[in-house]
């Protein structure tokens, strides 16, 4: 069998010496009470022994009481629990003791970090200080206290700083990457409708171009944002006060335009968060551990068991180091892939994780949850009524009464008029008003007008206390209920592959996307086998005594909002093994074409714009029920699984 049948049916560099003349830098003659780390591995001995504390490499940081520091033109440079108030700074006085202390740090938490960007004073000669903010004490960073520079009285200026993000940090190239998944799904769209040699013009043409690489990046937030502060000790203010300050500051500035000699100070101000920060990654792994991840499986050509080998040569023999077999962690080994799960993280599962979270945006931060109300229909709740929406509804309150809390004044929830007592006087009286609604075009979910009602219950399969205009379901974030059907060929081989569907031009909801086999809503007074069977019909020609041997496969739940409305959708899951022999037709105009496709090229498509959303999670469900999907090998795995159940 081929895949790809088609039936149609109609940073900036830094100087590595600093400059030492006296009108710049003057770091020789600098002493302080706590010492400026020369010998960093003798000073990272003493922190962890206790004897220094300086930086907490390990704990989060504690905050120490800040006193009046020494006054730095006494020739005493401060303490740094006397500038910062906390114990995670490190001041360096150059370049490569900046340098030695972050490699030392790095070490010393078994992490690593990468130089981000790099402002163009950084580590430069200062030729004019008219350019910078002369300042007495950091108030940019009431965010960070562990950065913040406290009042000495010394006036100084922030002459640059330069970032340093973790290796597993945020992925920069995300977008391009998107785009280039994107592009490929073209490309493999065009192939298999015959397209790519028929004289398609060159503004339809896509460039071809490399594919998204293998990337490491997990989204880790730890930064260090190293600062240069370069300090004035010859003018020092009278007390914290603004007009003491202003003073200093004319002075100073003054000397500077008559040409006098002004000494500074360079100081490097380091941050370095503790190791406990890091997220989304395994931060803790013994580097040497990480090394052996790394290795080769190779298989004994005499037993047949599988042994960790060198990348640059074959290992033969029983001879394995017990720590390389026996590491556990899911991050350490790929099973059966030999090579470490950190240089298989693809673009793929960024983008599925994306459209995962897309589709349950409705419970994370941000949302407009709070400002809902529920919609209340003997004492049940049956719906979600946003914002927007409940503003409109006030006139509207003799079918929809609301609900206030007798102390604070504010929404309870929405209710239905007690007086209305069947399901029938609720449709009437509420179909009357969503007429009203689109007449005036109050909403632009109505402009897809079905002409087809849902029921509307407390739960599946409960009480229906009305029923409502599929379009306007959103507008009460009413749960709507659908099926979906997973059609799949096996051929001699146990080679599977996938008939995908590509949704009509004229479909009113995602035209021209690419969808399951079958899949539709669940009608009022329909059930789910009822539905299923209808669905097979007239979107695949699918006979019902081959539909009916679909195996139930579970639900697919979730719940998103857009500007439309709130849905909260359950999708009920079918797998339904095909005949080789067999192709599907579509019968009612909502299909343009079918396609049939490898699971990798599935697998590929749900992850890109070309597919719809909910039916690309249904697949997904369907590529980890039967393992294509594996634990070891997805970072995402458990964020897939529960985001598919909401």
């Amino acid at each position: 069998m081929e895949s790809g049948k088609i039936i149609d049916n109609g940073g900036q560099s830094e100087s590595s010496t600093v400059d030492k003349s006296p009108v710049s830098w003057q770091v020789d003659s600098l002493t302080t009470t706590e010492p400026i780390v020369d010998d960093v591995k003798g000073y990272l001995d003493q922190v962890q022994n206790g004897k220094q504390s300086p930086t907490n490499w390990t704990n989060e940081t504690e905050e120490t009481e800040c006193t009046e520091p020494t006054t730095v033109d006494s020739g005493v440079q401060p303490s740094v629990e006397e500038w910062t108030g906390k114990t995670s700074l490190v001041w360096a006085d150059s370049a490569r003791n900046m340098e030695e202390i972050l490699k030392a740090y790095m070490q010393n938490t078994n992490s690593r970090f990468t130089s981000w960007k790099t402002t163009k004073g950084f580590l430069k000669e200062i030729t004019d200080i008219r350019k910078y903010k002369i300042t007495f004490e950091d108030a940019r960073v009431k965010t960070r206290p562990e950065q913040q520079i406290k009042y000495s009285g010394t006036p100084y200026i922030i002459s640059g700083q330069k970032i340093y993000e973790c290796e597993f940090g945020i992925d920069r190239n995300i977008t391009t990457k998107k785009r280039l998944l994107d592009i490929k799904a073209v490309e493999m769209l065009r192939k298999l409708s015959g397209q790519e040699d028929q004289g398609v013009s060159n503004d339809a043409k896509v460039v071809r171009r490399r594919g998204p690489r293998f990337c490491k990046k997990f989204g880790c937030p730890v930064r260090i944002i190293i600062r240069e502060a370069i300090f004035f000790p010859d003018y020092k203010a009278k007390g914290n006060t603004e007009k003491y300050k202003r003073k200093v500051t004319r002075a100073l500035t003054e000397d500077w335009n008559a040409g006098k000699k002004i000494e500074m100070k360079r100081m490097i101000l380091m941050p370095l968060p503790p190791a406990e920060m890091h997220q989304n990654h395994p931060s803790a792994l013994d580097r040497k551990k990480r090394r052996r991840s790394r290795k080769k499986l190779y298989r004994n050509a005499e037993t047949g068991q599988e042994i960790v080998g060198d990348k640059d040569h074959d290992v033969i023999g029983d001879n394995v180091d017990e720590d390389a077999e026996n590491i556990n962690d899911q991050f350490a080994m790929t099973v059966g892939g030999g090579g470490s799960l950190l240089r298989h993280v693809r673009i793929w599962s960024r983008c599925m994780m994306d459209l995962v979270r897309k589709l349950n945006n409705f419970h994370q931060p941000g949302s407009s949850k709070d400002l809902c109300r529920p919609l209340m229909v003997k004492n049940n709740q049956c719906g979600t009524i946003p914002f927007p929406v409940l503003d409109v509804l006030q006139n509207y309150q003799d079918t929809f009464p609301f609900v206030k809390d007798d102390k604070t004044g504010n929404i309870k929830y929405v209710t239905v008029n007690d007086q209305l007592i069947t399901a029938d006087q609720r449709t009437q009286a509420i179909d009357i008003i969503i007429k009203q609604f689109r007449e005036k075009k109050l909403f632009v979910t109505l402009n897809g007008w079905r002409d087809e009602v849902y029921p509307v219950s407390s739960s599946f399969g409960g009480e229906i206390y009305f029923e409502l205009e599929r379009s306007a379901t959103c507008l009460f974030g009413i749960h709507r209920y659908g099926v979906h059907v997973n059609g799949y060929v096996k051929n001699a081989q146990n080679e599977m592959f996938m008939w995908i569907g590509k949704r009509s031009e004229a479909k009113q909801t995602w035209p021209g996307k690419l969808d399951n086999t079958v899949g539709g809503g669940m009608a009022a007074r329909m059930t789910v086998h009822g539905t299923l069977i209808k669905e097979c019909i007239e979107e695949a020609a699918i006979p019902e005594e081959l539909a009916r041997q679909s195996r139930s496969a579970g639900t697919v739940s979730y719940m998103y909002e857009d500007e439309r409305g709130v849905f909260p959708e359950t999708q009920f899951v079918f797998d339904l093994e095909m005949p080789e022999s067999f192709q599907p037709v579509n019968i009612d105009g909502e299909v343009d074409a079918f396609y049939l496709l490898t699971i990798e090229e599935v697998k590929t498509l749900i992850a890109t714009d070309e597919f719809k959303p909910n039916s690309a999670l249904v697949i997904l469900d369907f590529l980890i029920r039967h393992g294509f999907i594996e634990p070891d090998t997805e970072p995402y795995y458990t964020e897939f699984v529960k985001g598919m159940h909401c």
